[in-house]
């Protein structure tokens, strides 16, 4: 007991110090803004080197999940691969803009792929995996092995060396800290939820009363790889600008003449080839800013921010301490009596295909006319997680999983949610662009059809009762969106505006209105609670429950 309580302290002071010291420092605004990097566009060759790796990280990554039938997405390197695929697909998609945010996830990505490949390569196969053969006599030297612990690191070394030399914010250690105790979170929550699964990492289980120091080495191993890869950028950086007399240095201020009339720059000139939608604007403003220079930026924090942030921390650390307490897949509602589940019809599995080929045109629609700004939407975020629920509904024809459920509870809630402030919020605060904006098929589809469908799902699917603790996973949900949105926002304020206005951090009103949103999203829940008692009350008083209760009490 001691073991688990050390590394519950371990990882809640882990993940404090982290948020804390990244909202605090605003490490994002520290990213390195040299001449050289902002003014260079890839080359031809370069971007198509881009496009090719990041369809290679997405067909392996494809094929890994189905192969396994998702059981490697609870594994760590799975989910390195799968922000390397987002790195190089944000790289090829926006080619001429150089996001912070983009430039930070790859110094956090290359320390931690080189940490996860030497795991792998000096103690899991020789010791843990009994050698390359492993305990089956398989061969475990597969495409696929190789391809997620060497090339993947190769890659990742060839686009650094080929993109333009810059320094690497020593602050950045709080991100790689964070995504290593994020995952061994997840472990924790994945095993507790079933225990009879095997650890996927071995050396993380927490029965062995080493566990606490294993943990600390993991975490360890990170931090000193970071601070090698920073090292070898700023030797390469003080080595690529050694001799150039002429070349402007990031360290000098600009001067009033520089910041007190921005350069004139047309419209037309710089608005990208194919821009389309409804975002083409703001693409043009991003190019504007490109090249305008940079003006001098608020850094003071204020104590909104401070208040906003121990919230957020205070509702993911609360949220995953009732997910680890009482798992919500071991709740007894959704293995009751009245989950009879019976297999879907031809009809139902019809309708599970057509509802996810049309969510999955509108979200095609939504990232070809956004240039793929909508990913960065607490809509989008919620719509994608209905995409696999549908999914999942094919997938389980006999209607057995309990996490099925525990999703359809999950979107149900935040489906009805958003629906309400969309058409009660930010539709009367769009003023004169209301009607571009939302009256359109894809937003319609997405506040409006969405909530209808799985309104239907919820009459057609099983009568049971919603667990309480899945109201965890709701206020996890928009915590982890609201940090995304708060970094999003932090790594380019001039050219990101906040997603929603009412998610703004320097407004006195700013705690009221995130400590409003988290009550509404436990105010959905709770009608979505209601509504699953009512369905079983209604279903208690037919004839035919009635019988089969008698029937079951008799036996």
């Amino acid at each position: 007991m001691w073991v688990q309580a050390t590394i519950g302290a371990l990882e809640a002071v882990g993940v404090s110090i982290c948020i804390t010291c990244i909202n605090t420092k605003m490490f994002l605004n520290s990213v390195s803004r040299t001449p050289l990097t902002d003014n260079a566009t890839p080359t031809t060759v370069h971007r198509v080197f881009r496009g090719l790796s990041a369809a290679f990280f997405l067909i392996l990554l494809v094929w890994s999940i189905v192969a396994s039938k998702g059981y490697l997405l609870v594994f760590y390197s799975i989910w390195c691969f799968a922000l390397q695929f987002v790195y190089f697909a944000w790289a090829f998609f926006f080619p001429n803009v150089n996001f912070r945010a983009r430039l930070v996830l790859f110094d956090v990505l290359l320390p931690t792929s080189v940490a996860v490949a030497l795991v792998v390569w000096c103690y899991l196969y020789p010791f843990q995996w009994k050698g390359f053969a492993g305990r089956d006599d398989k061969n475990l030297l597969t495409m696929f092995n190789f391809a997620e612990n060497g090339v993947n690191i190769v890659l990742l070394i060839v686009e650094w060396l080929w993109s333009p030399p810059r320094k690497v914010p020593w602050r950045i250690v709080y991100f790689v800290s964070l995504l290593a105790i994020v995952y061994s979170i997840f472990l924790i929550i994945v095993h507790d939820i079933d225990p009879n699964n095997a650890w996927a990492l071995r050396f993380l289980q927490y029965s062995d009363w080493l566990a606490p120091v294993w943990y600390v080495s993991l975490l360890g191993i990170h931090i000193l790889l970071f601070f090698v890869y920073r090292y070898t950028a700023e030797a390469l950086h003080a080595r690529c600008h050694r001799g150039k007399p002429g070349e402007a240095t990031p360290l000098v201020p600009p001067t009033a003449a520089d910041t007190s009339t921005p350069a004139k720059i047309d419209e037309q000139s710089v608005r990208p080839a194919g821009s389309r939608g409804r975002w083409s604007d703001q693409q043009t403003t991003r190019n504007q800013f490109k090249t305008a220079p940079l003006l001098p930026r608020r850094t003071k924090m204020l104590w909104e921010n401070y208040a906003i942030g121990s919230l957020e921390a205070l509702v993911i650390v609360a949220s995953l301490w009732v997910l680890c307490r009482y798992p919500p897949m071991a709740n007894e509602s959704y293995a009751s009596s009245y989950a009879l589940r019976p297999a879907p019809s031809v009809f139902k599995q019809l309708f599970y295909v057509s509802c996810l080929g049309g969510f999955l045109a509108v979200l095609v629609a939504d990232i070809w006319m956004t240039d793929g700004r909508c990913l960065n939407s607490y809509t989008v975020w919620n719509f994608m997680l209905q995409i696999i629920y549908w999914s999942w509904s094919l997938q389980d024809p006999k209607c057995t999983s309990r996490g099925r459920l525990v999703l359809f509870d999950v979107v149900f809630s935040a489906s009805i949610l958003v629906a309400v402030v969309v058409w009660t919020m930010l539709y009367p605060m769009a003023g004169d662009r209301r009607n571009d904006k939302y009256m359109n098929w894809v937003a319609i589809s997405q506040h409006g059809v969405n909530t209808g469908l799985l309104v239907v799902e919820f009459l057609w699917n099983d009568t049971r009762l919603v667990g309480w603790s899945t109201g965890a996973l709701l206020t996890l949900f928009p915590a982890i969106y609201a940090v995304y949105a708060w970094f999003l926002h932090e790594s380019d304020a001039p050219l990101f505006r906040w997603m929603y206005p009412f998610l703004k951090v320097d407004d006195p009103f700013s705690l009221v209105w995130y400590m409003a949103l988290l009550g509404l999203h436990v105010a959905a829940f709770a009608v979505v609670c209601c509504l699953a008692a009512c369905k079983v009350r209604a279903i208690e008083e037919t004839p035919e429950r009635i019988h089969l209760l008698s029937v079951q009490t008799r036996k």
